[in-house]
């Protein structure tokens, strides 16, 4: 009996299903006609049916076996479910929430012994129904009277059923519904007494007492049921005011005809700059995904920053760009920018020339080379009574002869200053290198003086050994000049505050006591170092061995060779911490080239001269000022030197060659000026490469400074007159 029971079960619970599936089909074709109402919830119409149940709790009653059956020699129960039956009458009366009245009858479907359990109760649920469909959770709880029955012995009692459920339910048509649980039934046993007997105990051979919690039983219960009553389907007609083809529940703009993608509404962000147009305020965080806050420009494009519209100062100097007085938008704007940037792309550099029309001045650094931008925009005849040609170093004071840019080698050793790698400009100028020594005529690679010390950025360079004793840390007295010439250079450059002192080897012979050797050998110089009157916490020492080789071993060699042993055991210097310094420039009176002196650290104790008057340090912040301009602005002179490299060459001897002839004609210019000054500067205007009493004048203010700031006036005029002799020789 109990497989064809559970045969049952199956069958109803797949016609169940296949029944929604069918259903759900229809509901997809009607989709149209059940949409969601204004609130977003479907209208709720109260039910009632009356229906019957059936079901199955899934338990092997062993308690009742081993505790009550078996001792009172009574059959045992040989099943593994109890069967329900039951009657359901339901109301829903509000949204939500339905309550059931129940009752009903289990038993296990055998003949002896029997166990039977009538109940009535009670069982409240909260359900959520969606058109066709219906899904509940709740708990029966139902009491009533149970007995036993058999051949030897009948007894009564009562228990109490708790089962929470899990409910599916389908609505056919609107009287019928068929539904399937899933619950945990629990049967508590208050008590059996047969009758005429008080306790149940004198049916049991053994006369003791028995808890009566034990015969009570639990297990998964699995049911399916149907109703009849009256089940009207939650629906309403939606209608379109608008005639979109958005229907009014879902449509955000149902008195503008709108469009789909928006919810039944005209574009939320016409301009498309994520910001949303006025009106979408009204609607809330709707269009969230969409576009956010209110745009003030919806006719152009614009970003959040800005409230929707563009940046009003592009350039950033304080002057409004054409479509802020063009929309009318002026007032808006009055606290950010003022009148009209006819030059929208170029910030203005508010250096007194022209600063009212927001376009950058036309000779930055006052050289009367044009900046780039002049050239690009063809504008030397509007500007020729300021500056000709293009200035490739816009934002450094220089010479016509250099294309704007100041002397490029400022030793004539050929190899040019820092500035010029940094402007990229080595190229174009024809340099050897990098002049590591950029104030002193050199032999060597890096344009620096041969000397036996010499004092670089990184290190201090000794270009001769310091010998040692055979494998031993004592230095020998042929060195003892050189370590004294090292002492004196370190004395002579405070600003160098830490230096580590390095001992190397090489690899012959243990690699463990070369270390220890190099380590020894360093240590022995520092002390000599400290001897010679060094301070000894301006030097640490370290020992590398054979670690770091000045000439490594090349593949597949196994021993070094004579020079390269003798060249990878050394001492060396290394400079940790320094002071920064700066140059002290001297300008030549005959307007050539400048030449600088030795740079003196920047300390308390000794400050570094002034480079210039106020004149030349006020025209130096103002270029500081526009470094922002001036990174721009030297991109494309990079790409002009680029294009100008198959040229420069010839562009630079044909420098050279006038640079004597021009500095004559500055100096008989410059007295021309003094005779006559209106005459020198109607020249100076027409002409930039006549005479310039400006330059005259910054000359002689250079040249009385750099004078005072000597050791050795004699030696400082004639170091200068050197260095011009070499710029007019290089020119």
């Amino acid at each position: 009996m109990g497989k064809k029971l559970r045969f049952l079960m199956v069958a109803a619970v797949i016609a169940l299903f296949s029944t929604s599936a069918m259903a759900q089909d229809n509901a997809q074709s009607d989709k149209s006609e059940k949409r969601v109402s204004a609130n977003g919830s479907y209208q709720f119409k109260p039910s009632w049916g009356i229906g019957l149940q059936y079901g199955m709790t899934f338990t092997d009653m062993d308690n009742w076996n081993d505790n009550l059956l078996l001792p009172a020699r009574m059959n045992y129960f040989d099943v593994n479910f109890i069967a329900e039956h039951e009657l359901y009458i339901e109301v829903t009366p509000v949204e939500g929430f339905r309550l059931s009245a129940f009752g009903g009858w289990q038993n296990l479907y055998i003949t002896d012994t029997g166990f039977s359990y009538a109940y009535g109760g009670l069982e409240p649920a909260f359900s959520v129904r969606r058109s066709f469909y219906e899904f509940a959770v709740g708990i029966g709880v139902g009491y009533g009277k149970s007995w036993l029955d058999s051949k030897a012995h009948d007894m009564d009692g009562h228990g109490l059923m708790l089962r929470p459920f899990i409910e599916a339910r389908f609505y056919p048509c609107d009287i019928f519904a068929l539904y399937l649980r899933v619950a945990f039934s629990y049967y508590k046993e208050f008590g059996l007494e047969k009758p005429g007997k008080d306790t149940y105990a004198g049916l049991r051979d053994l006369d003791d007492k028995i808890d009566v919690d034990k015969l009570s039983h639990a297990g998964p219960n699995v049911a399916v049921g149907f109703r009849f009553g009256s089940y009207a389907t939650p629906k309403i007609v939606i209608g379109d005011s608008d005639e979109d083809g958005v229907l009014d529940d879902i449509d955000e703009c149902k008195d503008v005809s709108g469009d789909e993608a928006f919810y039944g509404c005209p574009n939320p962000d016409p301009d498309g700059d994520g910001v949303c147009e006025p009106w979408v305020a009204e609607h809330g965080d709707v269009f969230a995904k969409i576009c956010t806050g209110t745009d003030e420009c919806p006719d152009l494009p614009g970003s959040a920053a800005n409230n929707g519209c563009p940046n009003p100062d592009t350039d950033a100097d304080g002057y409004c760009d054409p479509w802020v007085s063009e929309g009318g938008y002026g007032e808006k704007y009055a606290s950010v920018c003022r009148d009209v940037d006819k030059c929208p792309g170029d910030g203005e550099d508010m250096d007194g020339f022209e600063d009212a029309d927001g376009c950058p001045d036309p000779d930055n650094d006052g050289d009367g080379m044009c900046d780039p931008w002049v050239a690009d925009t063809n504008a030397f005849d509007k500007y020729e009574n300021v500056c000709s040609k293009r200035d490739i170093c816009p934002n450094i004071k220089g010479y016509e002869q250099f294309n704007g840019c100041p002397a490029p080698d400022t030793d004539g050793d050929g190899y040019c200053d820092a500035w010029v790698y940094k402007e990229n400009l080595n190229s174009f100028f024809g340099c050897k290198g990098l002049d590591e020594c950029p104030n002193e005529k050199g032999d060597d690679d890096k344009g620096c003086e041969v000397k036996r010390v010499v004092v670089t950025a990184e290190k201090i360079q000794i270009n001769e050994k310091i010998f040692f004793n055979l494998n031993k840390s004592t230095i020998k007295k042929e060195s003892d000049s050189l370590l004294e010439e090292i002492a004196q250079v370190l004395k002579d450059n405070p600003q160098i505050k830490k230096v580590e002192i390095q001992g190397h080897s090489d690899t012959s012979g243990n690699a463990k006591k070369n270390l220890k050797l190099s380590s020894d050998r360093a240590k022995a110089v520092r002390d000599r170092l400290i001897k010679n009157g060094v301070e000894a916490d301006r030097m640490t020492f370290k020992g590398y061995g054979s670690t770091q080789l000045l000439i490594p071993l090349e593949p597949g060699q196994k021993k070094e060779t004579e020079e390269q042993a003798a060249a990878n055991r050394r001492v060396e210097f290394v400079i940790l911490e320094q002071d920064a310094v700066q140059k002290v420039v001297e300008v030549p009176k005959d307007g050539s080239k400048p030449a600088a002196t030795t740079p003196a650290p920047k300390t308390a104790t000794n400050p570094a001269p002034k480079a210039s008057d106020d004149k030349a340090k006020s025209g130096s912040d103002k270029a500081k000022s526009g470094s922002d301009k001036a990174k721009s602005a030297t991109d494309k002179a990079k790409a002009d030197a680029k294009a100008a490299n198959d040229k420069a060459k010839a562009a630079t001897d044909k420098a050279k060659a006038d640079a004597k002839a021009a500095n004559d004609k500055a100096k008989a210019a410059t007295d021309k000026a003094k005779a006559d000054a209106k005459a020198a500067n109607d020249k100076a205007k027409a002409d930039a490469k006549a005479a310039n009493d400006k330059a005259k004048a910054d000359a002689k203010t250079a040249n009385d400074k750099a004078s005072k700031a000597a050791k050795d006036a004699a030696a400082a005029k004639a170091a200068a007159a050197a260095a011009a002799k070499a710029a007019a020789g290089k020119k």
